[in-house]
């Protein structure tokens, strides 16, 4: 990928130069603090470029020459002359550029510090000995980047922020994970993310999510049964396979009348459809004034309506993903008739 880029540049500078306009390129200013190479990213700020030590378990700085260190630059594994087995990141970090841990395949601990709120692409790519990811307290996260964790042949548990909103294509491709749960603000999981992912065998996907991408759990053999929540309306082709005539032991848990149990028959996979009734909290199959009681009895503490996905999408009549009392009133307005529909 950094062969393309690079690639790409030097054919849009040579273009540039045919048609005599010179580019500006601002090129990084570096300074040396002990065993250190720092990247100059503001007056007040630097960036850990780099490690000439000897070390195999580092503690990165936290400020150097009165000034902060606030995270790891881009490719710090190409100036690092350290065989690495655990880096140590202070909880003021913010930033983890691409390819800063790229192919560090002897790397097997790092923290994600509190602060963190951006990870580059490719990042941890193909650092092998890594076996847990805990990001849970990195509540800035919004995205995992491309092919941020792919190939790290032993990851097989990853704990993710609640304020993750997207997962890039491949970021999770080939890894040993075996179970992933998600939390409502996820809107889209990429091509490929989950991809070979061989031990994965408990995913859980959150209300609201609206599209899952191409491959996106293909060949993950040991899952057979994953609930489609009734937002997702765009699949790519080949997310879940294979195909139910091919040998494939996965079923689609949906509800009959979603993008889910459509996509499932067209692209002849398992599924099991369940008839949707909107505002059915006791699930009987019908929408009464027993299940405004029951949600009253709920929030009082007294009566239980379970919190996993599939219940939600069927309680949740106010789009909010959670069971409240405005559920209840809105299931009164419509049982009389203030209202069209749930």
């Amino acid at each position: 990928m950094k062969k393309i880029i690079s690639l790409t540049l030097s054919a849009l500078l040579t273009a540039l130069m045919i048609f005599g306009v010179m580019p500006i390129v601002s090129a990084a200013t570096y300074v040396t603090f002990g065993d250190w190479l720092l990247e100059v990213k503001s007056d007040t700020s630097y960036l850990v470029a780099g490690y000439s030590g000897t070390a195999t378990e580092i503690v990165l700085p936290s400020s150097a020459n009165d000034k902060d260190i606030v995270g790891v630059a881009e490719d710090f594994y190409d100036r690092c002359d350290s065989d690495l087995t655990s880096v140590t990141l202070p909880e003021s970090y913010t930033v983890i550029g691409s390819f800063a841990f790229y192919n560090m395949s002897n790397l097997s601990a790092v923290n994600f510090p509190p602060a963190l709120n951006s990870i580059g692409e490719m990042a941890f790519y193909g650092c092998s000995s890594i076996s847990a990811v805990d990001l849970s307290a990195a509540t800035g996260m919004k995205n995992i980047p491309y092919a941020c964790f792919a190939d790290c042949a032993l990851l097989s548990s990853i704990s993710f922020p609640k304020n993750i909103t997207t997962i890039s294509d491949y970021a999770f491709s080939n890894t040993a994970l075996q179970s992933v749960e998600l939390f409502v603000g996820l809107t889209s999981i990429g091509d490929y993310s989950f991809n070979g992912c061989s031990s994965l065998s408990s995913v859980v996907l959150p209300n609201g999510i609206v599209s899952i991408g191409e491959s996106a759990f293909y060949n993950d053999t040991a899952l057979t049964s994953i609930y489609i929540p009734a937002s997702v309306s765009s699949i790519g082709a080949n997310a879940f396979a294979p195909m139910a005539f091919d040998g494939g032991t996965l079923t689609l848990d949906c509800y009959d009348g979603t993008y889910a149990a459509t996509y499932a028959y067209n692209n002849f996979l398992n599924y099991s459809g369940d008839t949707l009734v909107k505002g059915d909290a006791n699930n009987d199959g019908e929408v009464n004034i027993r299940d405004v009681t029951y949600i009253q009895l709920y929030r009082a503490g007294l009566y239980h309506i379970p919190d996993d996905v599939k219940t939600i999408d069927r309680v949740d009549v106010t789009g909010d993903y959670e069971v409240t009392i405005r559920d209840a009133t809105k299931i009164q307005m419509y049982r009389a008739q203030l209202i069209d529909s749930l």
